[in-house]
């Protein structure tokens, strides 16, 4: 793959093997700016879409939604604190036994694992709080609910026409045409 070094990517890529926290975006960009103002959000995003893809970086997908990066592209896992979110890297848990029991259990072709343990860290040390929205019988009741609600809506305005899906798990660059080009007939 024939790839641009820019001198903002290098920044990028500089200012997050610096970082020791696994910063989402936003919290990126608020570091490079304080090595050159110059480069904006949009580089931001841009430069480290390309340097997952070049896999110079590593985006680690949590289940809070939100991405986190990761400077070390080294076989390692990762621990999501429950009550802080704080990621850590976890050198000591062997990827390549999961990786070869999956192998040896299933007919999959696996290439790579990444784990995630999630719990509570040593500085939370308490015990984790659940709101009562969050229990069992509420998500229950949630789902219900947009099923018997939301569901047939989208289904409707889908039947119409009048909804678009575009895939946002692309690159941002692709999200942003496809937007576009979901407009152009509007």
């Amino acid at each position: 793959m024939n790839t641009r070094n820019t001198r903002q990517k290098g920044i990028v890529l500089e200012t997050l093997c610096e970082m020791s926290t696994h910063p989402i975006v936003s919290e990126l960009y608020a570091a490079v700016q304080m090595k050159d103002a110059s480069i904006g959000q949009a580089t931001v995003y841009r430069n480290i879409s390309k340097l997952v893809e070049e896999g110079k970086v590593r985006k680690v997908l949590t289940t809070d939604g939100i991405d986190h990066y990761d400077g070390d592209c080294s076989n390692h896992s990762h621990f999501m604190c429950n009550i802080c979110h704080k990621l850590y890297d976890l050198y000591d848990v062997d990827t390549d036994i999961l990786i070869s029991k999956a192998k040896k259990n299933h007919s999959f072709s696996i290439s790579n694992a990444s784990v995630l343990f999630e719990g509570i860290c040593d500085k939370c040390g308490g015990t984790l709080y659940q709101r009562e929205d969050e229990s069992e019988d509420a998500v229950k009741v949630r789902l219900d609910t947009y099923n018997k609600q939301t569901r047939p809506l989208i289904d409707y305005y889908t039947m119409k026409g009048t909804i678009i899906n575009i895939n946002g798990d692309q690159p941002m660059e692709d999200v942003f045409k496809d937007i576009e080009k979901s407009l152009e007939g509007k």
